[in-house]
């Protein structure tokens, strides 16, 4: 992340108003809705990525944050980067709240591939230490790495305005970090704030089995160029991978490599500019085996075992009849 730019206008159509972002209440009351702190963890049908690392999950606190990596309740707001917990997280109002009864955290997945996005919205969360003041707020990451934060219902109580809170990034090492603001009165009504990289680029796919069209887990995508691998992932159960490489203005040429277990190796090229992403899908073959009835034959008498091993080369093809390359 390098660049962070404000904008002040209506956000009617923005992330953060409330019926934009109606989506799954990510934990049960016993988990966010407390007088003093609590969190709860909910996984995305998509990976996203912040500084580099990819992620399939998050951690959202009552506190104001979204934890990626070491999660924390703390209500201490410090400045950015700190190497304390939490870390590798989004900050869009980091402060001592409450979630009650009037209150409520949300997520929800919204667009479509390659540009989809998690929206995490915090709606009339009141502050622990002025419980007339409420506000509402969201935090929105994208499959291309964009972050945002978009604020309402920001009024003229104590705290509304931020002075008592951290906004910002932060990798997940807590060694670097974009600081929009630390107890300083930053926030109006109607705010959004966009983040976004000047310096990578995002490769993202779905790797598929040829025969039956299925997501291949466990695979292995290996980005290179001249020879070197630059950066790898590994495809979640659906298939679907996503990974951060370096990238400028220029378009950046890269090698993607697909691999996994049992089935054939892909490599295609892709090019990459920054802030963009690149589709690079794969699609893997490998042998079927179509059995008939009455094909094959073991007798197993009662009490023994009987073991029987077919081997046949990468890429044939058998029906019940015969078998074919």
């Amino acid at each position: 992340m390098s660049r962070v730019r404000h904008a002040v206008g209506p956000i009617g159509s923005r992330p953060g108003h409330r019926r934009s972002v109606r989506g799954a209440a990510i934990a049960a009351a016993t988990a966010l809705s407390s007088t003093t702190t609590g969190s709860a963890t909910f996984s995305f049908p998509f990976p996203v990525t912040l500084y580099g690392r990819t992620y399939r999950s998050a951690t959202a606190t009552t506190e104001g944050t979204l934890n990626f990596g070491t999660s924390s309740t703390s209500s201490a707001n410090t400045t950015l980067p700190n190497g304390a917990n939490p870390n590798g997280s989004l900050y869009p109002f980091w402060d001592n709240m409450t979630v009650d009864a009037e209150a409520g955290v949300y997520w929800a997945a919204r667009g479509t591939a390659p540009h989809r996005q998690i929206v995490v919205e915090w709606r009339n969360v009141r502050f622990s230490s002025a419980a007339t003041s409420r506000v509402t707020f969201a935090a929105v990451i994208g499959e291309d790495g964009s972050v945002s934060y978009h604020y309402k219902d920001i009024g003229t109580g104590n705290f509304e305005d931020g002075d008592g809170a951290t906004i910002g990034l932060e990798n997940e090492t807590g060694t670097d970090a974009l600081l929009f603001s630390y107890n300083q009165p930053a926030v109006t009504d109607g705010m959004n704030i966009f983040f976004r990289t000047t310096k990578t680029g995002v490769v993202s796919g779905t790797v598929t089995d040829a025969n039956d069209g299925e997501g291949v887990g466990d695979g292995t995508v290996t980005v290179s160029k001249d020879g070197a691998a630059i950066a790898t992932a590994t495809t979640g159960a659906d298939g679907q991978y996503l990974v951060s490489v370096p990238a400028g203005a220029e378009a950046t040429e890269y090698d993607v490599t697909v691999t996994a277990d049992h089935y054939s190796t892909t490599t295609s090229r892709s090019s990459v500019t920054a802030a963009g992403i690149k589709v690079a899908d794969a699609v893997l073959t490998t042998g079927v085996v179509t059995a008939g009835t009455g094909t094959y034959e073991l007798i197993q008498p009662a009490g023994q075992t009987r073991t029987r091993a077919l081997t046949m080369p990468s890429g044939t093809r058998c029906s019940s009849a015969s078998c074919s390359a």
